[in-house]
C-alpha cells in the first residue's frame, strides 16, 4: 500500500513550495530513486523546471516535462530510460489540486502543503480521501512550534 506523506510548510507562497519540492527531489534523486511530480498546469511545471536548474549550484537533476491534453502534467525526474519509469514508480510528488488516479502505483506519495487557501483546501480534501481509504499517513510539520 502506498505510504503518503504530508510536508506542511510555514510559508504561504507557491515559490517557497516549489523550492522545497526541489530540495526533496534532490534528496530523492541522490537515493537513486525515480520521482514523478504532478503539476496542475504547464506554467507550474515550467517554474519547477527552471528552479531545478538554479536552486543548488552543484545539483544536476535530469528531468523532462510530459504534457498531455487529457491529463495532469507529469514532471519526470529520472536517470533511467523513460520506458522503465512506466514499469515501476518509487515516489510521486503531488503539487496538483487533484489526486492522480494512478497514485497507488507508487511506494510513496508526497503532498507539499503551503499556507495559502487554495493549497490548504485541496490538501485537506486529499488528506480526508486517503484517510477514509485507510492509507498510512505521515505528517512532517515544518512550521515553527508555538
Amino acid at each position: 500500500m502506498t505510504e503518503i506523506d504530508f510536508h506542511i510548510l510555514a510559508q504561504p507562497n507557491e515559490q517557497d513550495r516549489l523550492f522545497y519540492t526541489c530540495r526533496l527531489i534532490n534528496k530523492i534523486f541522490k537515493q537513486s530513486l525515480n520521482v514523478i511530480v504532478v503539476c496542475d498546469d504547464l506554467d507550474q511545471a515550467k517554474q519547477l523546471s527552471d528552479l531545478l536548474w538554479h536552486f543548488k549550484e552543484d545539483a544536476f537533476i535530469p528531468h523532462e516535462i510530459e504534457f498531455k491534453e487529457s491529463s495532469s502534467i507529469q514532471f519526470l525526474i529520472h536517470d533511467k530510460n523513460y520506458e522503465a519509469m512506466h514499469d515501476f514508480h518509487d515516489v510521486c510528488i503531488n503539487l496538483s489540486t487533484h489526486i492522480p488516479v494512478w497514485f497507488g502505483q507508487f511506494n510513496r506519495l508526497l503532498e507539499i502543503v503551503c499556507q495559502n487557501e487554495t493549497t490548504l483546501k485541496a490538501t485537506r480534501e486529499h488528506y480526508r480521501f486517503y484517510q477514509s481509504r485507510g492509507y498510512p499517513l505521515i505528517q512532517h510539520d515544518l512550521r515553527p512550534a508555538g
